[in-house]
């Protein structure tokens, strides 16, 4: 078992957390957003390092509310901020109860952040089902792109700018429906960073969705044998530094063998198929995603929640699980997604709805956030 750090943070004052939208930089510090059991966004900040621990400085947590009157937050869908840019952008993206895409919006300027609800609407009318983490479509403060899954079975992208954007409609894998979405990332392209998207259809195939000029391409990456379909995405990270990447890791779970899956793609270059196995063989409850692996800048770690409610973590290179075991033995973990703060970590949600930050305890020196 690895060495971990568990910082708890518990939960905004009489509610408990029911997802984790994700985490922000910020000028200071960085931001954690969560949201409550009554479809409510709350955020806090985060400071420590990975070596020591991270932890509230005050305790206390900010409440952002619902997007709307009579409308809840009910899809954590992700975050992103734009550090390099002024005013220091941020967007808590979410899928509300009215299937529309919202925002918990910020703007930055002078370690001052001035936050508003910005509704970003559904494409053509379709009530949104799922989405993805947005992906920096221009690493110097451009619109970020949110990949989401509307109710028709196509992939939608929402380009933002500011409080405005609009909705592509990158359509679906020829003569298929798409099942779930397994994850974006960005690689290098000519006039700058490439949106790519990875989704799962209804016949257990891997596609990804390349854009080309101003149109998208769909790719089949099929599976990764014949008896074996992909029902579920964990997760899609660049290979190396994002502005040197040529090559996305992406990780799924198959069926019927219940294992996680690393799927190389490089344009150009043949798929290559990486079983990692299953924590303790034992089925898979929940993904939380992937993150860097500080052993290898060109592989990644794949993070899930076990049959026994704990967290595992893997390597791309193949089965080499390792348990993130909590302080008490009776912690059990339902929920996570993994997060930047400088090495691999996660936030998780145990079963009572109280949140922990989670990450390696031994490892390079890390830069703190205090």
């Amino acid at each position: 078992m690895t060495p971990v750090a568990w910082s708890a943070f518990g939960s905004p004052g009489d509610v408990t957390v029911g997802s984790v939208a994700g985490v922000s930089d910020g000028p200071y510090s960085a931001m954690l957003h969560v949201v409550d059991e009554n479809g409510a966004v709350w955020g806090c900040e985060v400071w420590g390092n990975p070596s020591d621990g991270f932890f509230n400085p005050t305790g206390s947590w900010t409440s952002h509310g619902p997007p709307a009157a009579g409308v809840k937050a009910e899809v954590s869908v992700g975050v992103l901020s734009m550090e390099s840019s002024e005013p220091r952008p941020t967007w808590v993206f979410m899928a509300g109860s009215d299937g529309r895409l919202w925002a918990r919006t910020a703007d930055d300027e002078g370690g001052q952040a001035n936050w508003s609800w910005i509704d970003h609407g559904a494409p053509t009318g379709r009530p949104i089902r799922a989405g993805v983490s947005p992906v920096a479509v221009n690493v110097f403060g451009g619109p970020p792109a949110v990949h989401v899954l509307a109710d028709d079975g196509r992939l939608w992208m929402r380009s933002v700018s500011g409080s405005e954007g609009r909705w592509v409609d990158r359509g679906v894998p020829p003569g298929r429906l798409i099942f779930a979405l397994a994850g974006a990332a960005a690689l290098p392209g000519e006039a700058g960073p490439l949106p790519i998207p990875v989704a799962v259809t209804g016949d257990g195939h891997l596609w990804i969705s390349v854009p080309d000029g101003g149109s998208f391409e769909w790719s089949d990456l099929g599976t990764p044998d014949p008896a074996e379909k992909i029902v579920a995405g964990i997760g899609v990270a660049a290979e190396g530094p994002a502005e040197e990447a040529t090559a996305l890791h992406i990780a799924a779970v198959g069926a019927p063998s219940g294992q996680v899956w690393i799927h190389r793609w490089e344009p150009g270059m043949p798929p290559v198929w990486t079983p990692c196995g299953r924590p303790a063989d034992k089925r898979i409850r929940a993904a939380i995603g992937t993150m860097p692996d500080p052993a290898n800048e060109a592989g990644c770690l794949v993070a899930v929640i076990g049959h026994d409610q704990q967290v595992w973590v893997s390597s791309s290179e193949g089965p080499r699980w390792s348990r993130w075991d909590p302080p008490s033995a009776s912690t059990a973990i339902v929920s996570g997604r993994a997060v930047p703060l400088g090495r691999p970590c996660a936030v998780v949600l145990d079963g009572e709805g109280r949140v922990h930050i989670v990450t390696p305890a031994t490892g390079p020196a890390d830069d703190g956030m205090s």
